[in-house]
């Protein structure tokens, strides 16, 4: 299944380019955004729970990591994708490359 986003913003592809997640990958990353969200919800009770602060925080850090190797997981299924195969169509130096660059940037910036 291909989905394409909604809205563009800044560091995103040019209307009508879609970079889809190969097939192979994505159900691996579901699976990580999966077991994250379960994480979250975790947390989630456990602040309505009234448990100890020091018990929240470890459960939200165990919810970041999760998140973190959802991202690890899509970067490295989905690179070449992202930045444009040889025989894809796409120019590899061209505005698709040069967006999925930043957006990958901003991405492994954001993870320790």
């Amino acid at each position: 299944m291909v989905m394409q986003r909604p809205h563009t913003s800044p560091g995103t592809w040019a209307a009508g380019t879609v970079a889809p997640v190969p097939t192979e990958v994505v159900g691996g990353v579901v699976g990580r955004l999966r077991r994250s969200g379960a994480e979250v919800a975790a947390v989630e009770r456990m602040l309505l729970d009234g448990q100890d602060c020091a018990a929240v925080i470890g459960q939200l850090s165990t919810a970041i990591a999760a998140l973190e190797q959802a991202g690890f997981a899509l970067l490295a299924g989905g690179v070449g994708t992202c930045l444009g195969q040889a025989g894809d169509g796409q120019d590899a130096a061209g505005p698709r490359s040069e967006a999925a660059r930043r957006l990958f940037e901003r991405l492994l910036l954001r993870m320790p």
